[in-house]
């Protein structure tokens, strides 16, 4: 610790106070102070008036305020939403020093990412919310439950979900060029046999 500086700052409920509209996706990354955050939310996150949030979060308690995943899990949980996925796309860390090659050890997780959404089982959401929520989970890979969700909030007609399903299906196309470059191979190797065969039945 060389200093410390006092920083001002507003909360998300003030500074949305004139916005009657809802947050479709809240992203935060704030070092540890994501829940104070989401406390300085309390108010659109009890209006349900954010869909989908995207949070980081510790399991070791770095900072003075030992805050980790739990107590946003536990916050979020009492407003109403619900803890879908983790991912751990973080630096991984050992306690101590040890001759031990990492190949042969697994580390532990410091963080990861949190995602939560409005429960729709939980709340009764309409069908502009279940609509927009739709669309941010498919916006942040969740396609069958953004798919569902659609469907779910009679906005949007069959046709119009089946296009969507369709495309969601279809691989993206750096995927598709991998593929095609790994059985590139087999291809040509195909090929050659058959030309083989046509030239040994003409021989």
């Amino acid at each position: 610790m060389v200093g410390t500086d006092q920083v001002p700052c507003v909360t998300l409920d003030h500074i949305w106070s004139d916005h009657t509209r809802t947050i479709d996706i809240l992203k935060l990354d704030a070092e540890g102070s994501e829940l104070e955050i989401l406390k300085g939310a309390a108010g659109l996150l009890g209006d349900k008036r954010v869909l989908f949030v995207f949070s980081e979060f510790l399991l070791l308690p770095f900072y003075e305020r030992r805050v980790t995943l739990g107590h946003q899990q536990v916050f979020l949980d009492d407003l109403g939403y619900r803890l879908i996925s983790l991912d751990f796309n973080h630096f991984v860390y050992n306690w101590r020093k040890t001759s031990i090659q990492s190949r042969n050890d697994r580390w532990m997780t410091y963080a990861g990412d949190a995602v939560f959404v409005l429960d729709p089982d939980r709340n009764a959401l309409g069908g502009d919310m279940m609509y927009r929520l739709g669309l941010a989970c498919i916006a942040m890979g969740f396609n069958g439950f953004g798919l569902n969700l659609l469907r779910e909030s009679g906005t949007i007609s069959g046709a119009d979900i089946a296009a969507i399903e369709a495309e969601v299906n279809r691989p993206p196309l750096s995927r598709r060029l991998r593929l095609a470059w790994m059985d590139f191979p087999f291809v040509v190797g195909r090929r050659v046999n058959a030309l083989r065969r046509r030239l040994a039945r003409s021989a």
